[in-house]
Parts: C-alpha cells; sequence; structure tokens
C-alpha cells in the first residue's frame, strides 16, 4: 500500500475532514479573539490542518502494517516459490529462489 492510498480508504478521509474542520475551527477562532486579518488566520489554519492529519494518517498506517502482518496465506504456492517480505512497504511478495540443476539442464542463466 502506497502513502497516498490512505487518504482513499474511509477512516482516511474522515481523517482529512476532520483536520478541515480543526484549522477552520482555528482559524475562525483566531479571527474572533484577535480581529486577525485573514493571512495569520489562514496560515494557523493551514499549521493546524497539518499537525491534525500527520498522526491521523501515521496512526492508520501502523493499524494497517499490523493487520497486514497478522493475515494468512490462504492459496497454495509454487513448489520453488519463497514468500519473502518486502521490508519497504511490509506486503508479502513470491520471489523465485534459484534452481541450478534447472539451469545446468537448460542452460539458462539466472
Amino acid at each position: 500500500m502506497s502513502w497516498w492510498q490512505l487518504f482513499l480508504t474511509t477512516a482516511g478521509m474522515i481523517a482529512v475532514i476532520d483536520s478541515i474542520l480543526a484549522g477552520a475551527f482555528v482559524g475562525l477562532l483566531i479571527y474572533q479573539l484577535f480581529a486577525s486579518p485573514l493571512l495569520p488566520c489562514l496560515s494557523a489554519a493551514i499549521v493546524i490542518f497539518l499537525v491534525v492529519l500527520v498522526p491521523h494518517q501515521r496512526y492508520q498506517w501502523l493499524s494497517w502494517r499490523r493487520a497486514n502482518r497478522q493475515l494468512k496465506v490462504l492459496f497454495p504456492s509454487d513448489a520453488e516459490a519463497v514468500i519473502a517480505m518486502d521490508r519497504s512497504q511490509d506486503l508479502w511478495v513470491p520471489r523465485r529462489t534459484p534452481n541450478p540443476e534447472l539451469s545446468k539442464n537448460r542452460g539458462d542463466r539466472i
């Protein structure tokens, strides 16, 4: 799962909406309390949006990784295939192991 795919889940969309609401609330609060012009209110709203969104998405990413590690493989695999962990994304990826006997008989290079 790529980092941007977290925004396409229901939890990701709710996190974005919550972050927008938090940013808008802070921007309006600053405007009401200090009668500030638009630029400081908008800047504060954007900062709060990012401050709220990052922990939401981090929690979701960690939850996906934890759930992915607990999944069982439910399909049979090829006898020569080895299931290896792709460390960059924590997904199970089948990988072929080189078989020296096959390469000698066929003349193939591995």
